[in-house]
């Protein structure tokens, strides 16, 4: 659930600036597809978005999205797109859809279980993120079996701490301090020039 908050919560800001960016959504997930639906509001123009389905999965999702309103679709583009490359690079797409889509969790797994009441199929996750917040006293608590980044090794070994590469003052930090290392070493080998032998 808290990876569908993390999508939708990249499609507002995406269809924040349509100005800049065409954004094309990938998704199976019906709750999802409202969602951006929704987001985007009802002022749709050509060029503004479009969703995207897998070839041979999601059709039946797919085809009330991109039919006239007239018929009760939504009238939005979809593009199907389809894997190309060699074997191997086949094979992996193929291997990691098929984790995805066959986990307990996935919205294409769950919507073939005919003992899930709809309500759940179609719970709202940033919902579902809040109750457990509510529970668990803090939104987002670490999963208890996946080691933080410092234990990624186990026990006996920390992890290096790693740079924030994405903190704008992180980067400017870095970058003054690599520019000083320059510096130092230009100033050295310039002394160096001068008080050596002349050759």
């Amino acid at each position: 659930m808290y990876t569908d908050v993390s999508y939708l919560a990249c499609a507002k800001k995406l269809l924040a600036v349509p100005n800049l960016i065409y954004p094309q959504f990938a998704t199976h997930n019906a709750h999802t597809l409202a969602a951006i639906y929704q987001l985007a509001g009802q002022n749709y123009y050509p060029g503004q978005y479009e969703f995207q389905c897998l070839h041979g999965m999601g059709e039946p999702l797919y085809e009330q999205v991109t039919g006239k309103v007239a018929d009760g679709k939504l009238n939005r583009p979809c593009r199907i797109y389809a894997p190309v490359g060699t074997h191997e690079t086949l094979l992996a797409y193929l291997a990691r859809r098929l984790l995805e889509n066959g986990a307990n969790t996935s919205f294409v797994n769950r919507i073939a279980d005919t003992s899930l009441p709809l309500d759940e199929l179609v719970a709202d996750p940033v919902t579902a993120v809040e109750k457990l917040a509510q529970q668990e006293g803090q939104t987002g608590l670490p999963h208890p079996k996946i080691p933080l980044p410092r234990d990624l090794y186990g026990h006996g070994r920390d992890n290096s701490a790693g740079l924030d590469l994405a903190n704008e003052h992180r980067l400017a930090s870095l970058s003054s301090a690599l520019l000083n290392s320059a510096l130092q070493k230009m100033a050295g080998l310039a002394n160096a020039g001068t008080t050596g032998s002349g050759r």
